[in-house]
């Protein structure tokens, strides 16, 4: 993208002021596949406890996809890495702190005749730790999903859930006979 993204971190001791990414960059931008290395100095802000993401352009309908974000912090040689695992947009704040973890939903759907299905779906995590709000798992895939006989892999970024007790999983049934032969959900 060369949308122009912001960025804030937020630590013990303080915090910055959004700043844009994109001067930073030079010649480059973001690209898909790619991972993008930029030098940033600024105020000693503390234990790096959040960071927050924003595409600043708001009349934009650009958006990407953020994998992550991994801070290198040269003053105290530690590595701090914060999961996205989302669709950017503009003119909405995305965060991630120090509590959130990376999750992978593996869904297998039925390899049967019309097993697939083109509805919006959405599922709650129970742990025994919290619960998520409802995920909107076609938002976190690139291509078309649930085909009947596929495997699709999601991953997302939330705090820790503890030992997952159960899941909620739905579709919108957008369209007529829109079922679904869900096989089989891993999460790790």
């Amino acid at each position: 993208t060369k949308s122009n993204v912001q960025l804030q971190i937020i630590g013990s001791k303080s915090y910055t002021h959004f700043f844009d990414l994109i001067p930073l960059l030079g010649e480059n931008e973001f690209k898909i596949g790619h991972t993008q290395k930029i030098n940033v100095i600024k105020e000693d802000v503390g234990k790096i406890q959040e960071i927050k993401i924003q595409a600043a352009d708001r009349n934009s309908n650009l958006k990407w996809f953020l994998s992550k974000i991994k801070i290198n912090k040269k003053s105290v040689r530690k590595s701090f890495s914060f999961p996205f695992h989302q669709w950017i947009r503009p003119g909405k704040i995305y965060s991630s702190d120090k509590n959130f973890i990376e999750y992978t939903i593996k869904l297998h759907t039925g390899d049967v005749a019309a097993g697939g299905t083109d509805a919006n779906v959405s599922m709650i995590i129970y742990g025994t730790r919290g619960e998520t709000k409802p995920i909107h798992l076609n938002e976190l895939i690139a291509r078309n999903a649930f085909e009947a006989g596929n495997i699709d892999y999601i991953k997302f970024a939330h705090k820790n859930l503890g030992s997952i007790k159960k899941i909620k999983i739905w579709h919108d049934e957008k369209w007529l006979g829109d079922g679904w032969f869900l096989n089989k959900i891993k999460i790790k």
